[in-house]
């Protein structure tokens, strides 16, 4: 368990930022709702059900819990209402008795609605899935304007919440490990492999000790050209006559807060048929390539620094790694033509924010009135557009891939003129690589979360 002390630093913090929120916007008080199950369509079964991400950040210790409300007013302790029915069909959430239930007035409600927590003569603000319709209009279901506020909180992480993104990395690759150790011991050379996405996906739970509906995100488990799918979604049953890449996009939570780590491998050149064994080094050296790359880019992380020149800073580096793997036959002449490569071989932003959701809020958010700035036009799916600053915790994620629909529109480009396209056409097999780590921003510079779990997972 995390220092309880951390948890309480982490409320007072939260209770300061919401009395300053609803003094600014003119509430009396806030209420947060954890969320309703859903069913699935003409069906009586539910959806897994996942909590409202700011219920969950003031009470993870019940981010399994649903229709409980937690009512926030200037100067009181946080009254937190539990839905406990009397129902025999699903086990209701006990009266918690742990060390941070002290922290909270604590209710046992029978019925879930907010009217029977509320005083007439108050205003409040609502955050919850649902509006309230059959409410007064004393409730204001999500303004937009104290959302803004709260959501531009979001981006500077307490100690409490830091930790528990550490813990959700510790969990995580214990996964990627064991994943990476079954695909590694099931590639027999010359032979065919008996290996599948299915098999590898249950040893990524298996290891992490998470059931499906506990990941912050559907694993990535991609064998081969599969790794040329940037969010691949299938677990395929099939074996694969040849093994050549797993390209794992595997997390984890800790009490509803998520990792997001992206580990590439390759079979080495002395397991694969005689006629790849040239393809899998080069690939291999791909694959080194990209991790410096990522390594580099996380060197230059600083408060202050804006993300779309880090962004940026990537693919110039990427230019590096495509002439020294030989993917360039020639260096192109100007940057423009550089970045129209780059983009075919990189097309996705080169990370996000955080925390609670895999891609957490305010990304794009200048202030807590809600600026927005948006993603350069020639990176439009760039997720960060802030300058950072300490306690943000956000992804850095480069890779290089070789996606068949954006290398043929490149090959019909003037820039196509200086690829390698017969080195291009050998590797698409091997699909593509990402690398992805876990940054906290520092005074100084920048705290890599993720390598901090794998050196602890390997001295252990």
């Amino acid at each position: 368990m995390i220092d309880f002390s951390l948890f309480e630093t982490h409320i007072s913090s939260l209770q300061q930022q919401v009395e300053q929120a609803l003094s600014q916007h003119d509430f009396d008080a806030l209420l947060i709702g954890s969320g309703h199950t859903k069913k699935h369509f003409l069906d009586d079964a539910h959806y897994a059900f996942r909590a409202n991400p700011h219920f969950v950040r003031w009470v993870p210790f019940l981010h399994e819990s649903a229709d409980c409300w937690l009512l926030i007013q200037k100067g009181k302790k946080p009254a937190l209402y539990i839905y406990t029915p009397n129902d025999f069909w699903y086990q209701s959430t006990p009266l918690p008795v742990d060390e941070w239930a002290g922290l909270f007035d604590i209710t046992l409600v029978t019925d879930p609605a907010p009217a029977l927590m509320t005083q007439e003569n108050q205003r409040y603000a609502v955050v919850a899935e649902e509006p309230l319709h059959n409410f007064s209009n004393k409730f204001e279901c999500n303004p937009d304007a104290l959302l803004n506020t709260l959501h531009f909180d979001r981006a500077i992480k307490t100690s409490w919440e830091i930790e528990c993104i550490f813990r959700a990395n510790c969990c995580a690759v214990k996964g990627h490990a064991a994943a990476k150790a079954l695909f590694q011991k099931s590639i027999v050379p010359s032979s065919e492999s008996s290996l599948t996405e299915r098999a590898l996906h249950n040893r990524y739970l298996q290891a992490t000790g998470h059931l499906d509906h506990e990941l912050p995100y559907n694993v990535i488990m991609a064998l081969n050209e599969n790794a040329a799918t940037l969010h691949y979604q299938h677990k395929s049953r099939s074996p694969l006559p040849v093994a050549r890449t797993l390209l794992l996009d595997g997390g984890a939570s800790y009490l509803g807060y998520a990792a997001d780590i992206t580990r590439t491998w390759s079979a080495s050149a002395v397991d694969m048929p005689q006629a790849e064994q040239a393809i899998a080094t080069v690939f291999a050296a791909i694959v080194k390539a990209v991790e410096r790359l990522q390594l580099s880019v996380i060197e230059q992380i600083k408060p202050g620094l804006d993300y779309i020149e880090l962004h940026r800073l990537a693919h110039q580096y990427l230019v590096d790694v495509l002439l020294s793997t030989k993917l360039l036959a020639q260096c192109p002449p100007t940057d423009e033509v550089q970045e129209v490569i780059t983009r075919t071989f990189f097309p996705h932003g080169l990370g996000h924010f955080l925390g609670i959701q895999t891609h957490d809020v305010a990304g794009f958010q200048q202030d807590s009135q809600g600026t927005v700035k948006a993603p350069p036009a020639s990176h439009p799916f760039l997720r960060l557009t802030r300058v950072l600053e300490e306690g943000m915790v956000l992804t850095v994620e480069p890779g290089l891939y070789f996606i068949p629909s954006l290398l043929e529109k490149l090959r019909t480009d003037a820039a196509g003129s200086f690829v390698n396209w017969d080195l291009v056409d050998q590797l698409k097999p091997w699909g593509g690589v990402r690398i992805e780590d876990n940054i906290l921003v520092t005074a100084t510079g920048a705290r890599n979360l993720t390598r901090e779990a794998f050196a602890l997972l390997d001295a252990n």
